[in-house]
């Protein structure tokens, strides 16, 4: 993790071991390079759930005093799309471990595996979100180093935040190659980036381009359901395609549009190209847009459905009215003075219901039952009548503001 003059120096860790529970004797979750526990942060009457995060023994152990350097950094971060830091715990394992807000919703991968319908805006919103958190993180000199879908959770809003930064750097820092300690983390390669897969180079070091690298498949992720390289099993073999320029392809009957694979494309770009990796102000800027050429149709899709219910309801009235006279017309023709009790006139048989077959007027007889007299004539001019009555409804200004 890079970090900014500001930032060196540390910032107080709560040891908060006295007021923590566990919730069981064993982990609830295995991570990359350490277990996690659910477990009860009490805090006077009020409590809460929360994660910690105990690292697991390492090969030359770990320096504690860099470790408490990232915390530092960690504790100091304030941002909607970054797990907060709490403070630290012990008898975890045999270093300081790091405690944070308990998640119900766990991770994006478990996320995505459980609610595989969502909505396009949906996902986009997804990346808007570690978009975001990513680009808070690089523009105070952080760089994330290890983002993968187990290192984005999803809070109580479904609202993405990043978790894990620094810590595989940190660890790379005690003597491993980043494709060492990748390895150790199931499914990390999928995420990395070329410049990082050197097994001959300890010196080379995750930065804001490789971060970028790695958003690129999440994108691929989030938007086609797959993980990249979904049909390699063995990483071996990953990594021999990656380190000869290959990059995962677009899936076949794949639901993503041009422009957002041509974002992953770009988020792919070789180190030295032209035009380099887009950054993450770029990239938000991008999905922003696209949110909103979303909402925007959406919108005007709501506007034109009730237009068209306008016009249909305006319609279906008039047709009533000029039924009604149709009917109050044929039945003073064709019916004798009524003798029924809620008559008043020979037009006032129309009271009763007009569609019930057993309250036509006569002359205008239940289709089925029968020629009527006059039927013929009586069903063209309705059907005239329809025809004139929906051509003047559908031409009235501002009905629908678009041609279909």
């Amino acid at each position: 993790m890079d970090r900014s003059p500001q930032s060196t120096n540390q910032l107080e860790l709560v040891d908060l071991t006295e007021h923590i529970t566990r919730t069981n004797k064993y982990c609830t979750a295995l991570g990359g390079f350490g277990d996690v526990w659910r477990c009860v942060f009490q805090t006077g009457a009020d409590h809460i759930m929360v994660a910690v995060k105990a690292i697991r023994p390492q090969d030359g152990g770990v320096d504690e005093k860099a470790l408490r350097r990232e915390l530092g950094t960690w504790k100091r971060l304030h941002h909607v799309n970054i797990l907060p830091l709490l403070g630290i715990a012990r008898d975890f394992g045999p270093y300081i471990s790091m405690v944070s807000p308990w998640l119900e919703n766990g991770s994006l991968t478990a996320y995505l595996r459980k609610y595989k319908d969502i909505t396009l805006s949906d996902r986009l919103r997804l990346l808007e979100d570690i978009t975001s958190g990513l680009h808070y993180l690089h523009g105070v000199q952080v760089v994330h180093g290890d983002l993968t879908p187990n290192n984005v959770l999803l809070n109580d809003e479904r609202s993405a935040v990043l978790t894990d930064f620094g810590l595989s750097s940190m660890l790379v820092d005690q003597g491993h190659s980043y494709l060492q300690r990748s390895c150790a983390q199931p499914g990390a390669i999928r995420y990395t980036a070329p410049e990082l897969l050197n097994p001959n180079s300890r010196s080379i070091q995750p930065d804001t381009r490789s971060d970028v690298y790695s958003f690129g498949c999440l994108t691929f992720q989030v938007l086609s359901g797959h993980e990249p390289w979904a049909d390699i099993k063995h990483e071996i073999c990953i990594i021999f395609k990656v380190a000869h320029g290959a990059t995962p392809q677009r899936p076949a009957n794949s639901q993503i549009s041009d422009a957002h694979w041509h974002l992953i494309e770009q988020c792919f770009t070789p180190l030295g190209a032209t035009p380099p990796r887009p950054s993450t102000g770029e990239i938000l800027t991008f999905l922003e847009s696209e949110l909103q050429s979303k909402v925007s149709i959406a919108v005007i899709s709501s506007t034109e459905c009730s237009n068209e219910d306008e016009a249909t309801t305006s319609f279906q009235d008039d047709m009533c009215i000029q039924t009604h006279s149709l009917l109050t017309i044929q039945t003073t023709v064709s019916t004798p003075q009524s003798t029924d009790p809620l008559a008043t006139s020979p037009t006032v048989g129309i009271a009763q219901p007009v569609i019930s077959p057993h309250n036509l007027p006569s002359g205008i007889r239940d289709k089925g039952k029968g020629p009527a007299m006059g039927s013929q004539r009586t069903g063209k001019f309705i059907s005239s009548l329809f025809r004139r009555s929906k051509s003047a409804q559908l031409g009235k200004k501002g009905d629908f503001p678009f041609k279909t």
